[in-house]
């Protein structure tokens, strides 16, 4: 059939195959914001608008006092701008208190993480990735017609996700839950010498929790064992703000125990926890992390059309992989938006901005889940990013009553990302993604209008 449609469209059998896998992804899309309402206030996003005010400031700034005639030239650097790996080696540093002190030489920049990931996945390669039931991972279901990411993997590096699917959801990120579901997704695969790599998204998205630190070193022993990569997704960190009783902190995998190429052991601040975990390779542990989400900077579009800004990669012992991603995204972040980039990252308003930007979320986190608590509806408690993971279905729990209640909430002029968009599980019906980080006199209204439509639903038929 992808024949007959390629003559008829005069493209390629192989091209129509990638837009028909993209079709689903499309629809959904342009059924959730092609009738733009103004009326219609949107928590659906994974977007940043917290810090806006600020940034907008701060990059004019930037301009008015970095911009010069060498920044309409090509980009200096491999790998990036140099001045903006230097910033960013200092920001990772800081903030995610690795074992061994990222460099400048550990790193390489593209248009998105996105891009940054699907090239990881073909330079390494990794030919399929396990997932779970966190973002990218349950989202990779969407291989199939449900999500965008995993449409985006297939279609730009060839990569099929296999989603692990934990549930029930309040225990997923637990290692009774999540070890023997990964495992059997593991063993699902057609062949298992083609997974090549596990994809973890943490801190979690749509749950907006972390994921302790001993399940981040049995994962690492896991990988280990398979002989496989690990990839950590990390573009939600630096937004902790919860203190719900049993949430985990975050902590980076690059502040985790690995072994380096001549068998040393690298230490980070607690190697009690080590126990007799096998460890993993340095040379396997790769980290992903954008200014996307902790600066709400998605729009910045000015060297490639990618949803981010740009895209980083933190590999600390594969030089061969870093020349590779490197090469592949070589000039695709724009001088300019290297130069706010670093202007940013070196800014003595750092720290304040980070600060308030945790303070708006916690506030707003606050609002709702007191509204819910309030309401008598079950959601997961969250502490790091800007997610609220929610049931808000009532004793009808389907497929269908997800849907609808998705709908009735469109309906009260709130739109919201349904529970199925993320993987989902036949046991876990009826969820919704709730984002937080919306401006304060939106987020408000929006949460009036989920308790109105709630507790007038509950007065007539069940959702």
């Amino acid at each position: 059939m992808a024949s007959t449609e390629a003559k008829s469209t005069d493209i390629s059998g192989r091209m129509s195959t990638t837009i028909q896998a993209l079709l689903p992804v499309a629809a959904a899309t342009s059924q959730n914001h092609s009738l733009s309402d103004p009326n219609l206030i949107d928590v659906s996003q994974a977007d940043n608008a917290l810090l806006h005010p600020e940034l907008l400031g701060l990059c004019k700034d930037a301009i008015s006092q970095r911009l010069s005639e060498e920044t309409f030239k090509y980009p200096t650097g491999f790998g990036g701008d140099p001045e903006m790996l230097q910033a960013l080696s200092g920001f990772f540093n800081n903030y995610f208190r690795p074992a061994i002190p990222v460099t400048p030489e550990h790193l390489a920049i593209g248009a998105g993480v996105a891009y940054v990931n699907q090239e990881i996945q073909s330079l390494s390669p990794v030919l399929a990735g396990v997932c779970l039931s966190n973002i990218r991972t349950s989202l990779t279901r969407l291989l199939t017609g449900t999500d965008a990411f995993g449409a985006y993997f297939y279609i730009n590096a060839g990569v099929q996700l296999i989603p692990a699917n934990p549930a029930p959801f309040k225990s997923a990120l637990t290692a009774e839950v999540l070890l023997p579901a990964i495992e059997n997704a593991y063993k699902s695969a057609p062949d298992l010498k083609r997974v090549k790599g596990l994809l973890i998204c943490n801190p979690h998205n749509p749950f907006g929790q972390s994921y302790s630190s001993e399940v981040l070193q049995d994962l690492l022993a896991w990988c280990a064992e398979k002989d496989i990569h690990y990839i950590s997704d990390e573009v939600y960190a630096g937004m902790e703000y919860g203190t719900d009783a049993g949430n985990n902190e975050f902590v980076s995998v690059l502040a985790l125990p690995v072994i380096d190429s001549s068998s040393t052991v690298i230490r980070a601040e607690d190697p009690d926890t080590l126990g007799d975990r096998k460890l993993l390779q340095r040379s396997r542990v790769h980290v992903l992390w954008s200014a996307s989400k902790l600066f709400g900077l998605p729009g910045i579009r000015l060297s490639w059309p990618a949803d981010k800004i740009k895209g980083c990669l933190i590999t600390q012992s594969n030089p061969m992989l870093r020349v590779g991603i490197s090469l592949a995204t070589y000039n695709q972040v724009s001088s300019l938006s290297s130069l706010f980039m670093t202007y940013l990252l070196n800014s003595p308003e750092l720290s304040t901005l980070l600060k308030t930007n945790t303070s708006r979320i916690a506030k707003h986190y606050s609002l709702l889940s007191s509204t819910l608590r309030d309401l008598g509806v079950e959601f997961l408690p969250a502490n790091s990013g800007f997610f609220v993971f929610a049931r808000l279905t009532t004793g009808n729990d389907s497929w269908e009553s997800e849907e609808n209640i998705v709908k009735r909430l469109r309906e009260y002029g709130v739109l919201v990302s349904a529970g199925r968009e993320f993987g989902g599980s036949e046991s876990e019906k009826g969820w919704v993604r709730i984002t937080l980080a919306v401006p304060p006199e939106k987020f408000e209204e929006s949460v009036k209008r989920i308790k109105r439509c709630l507790v007038e639903g509950s007065q007539g038929s069940s959702l």
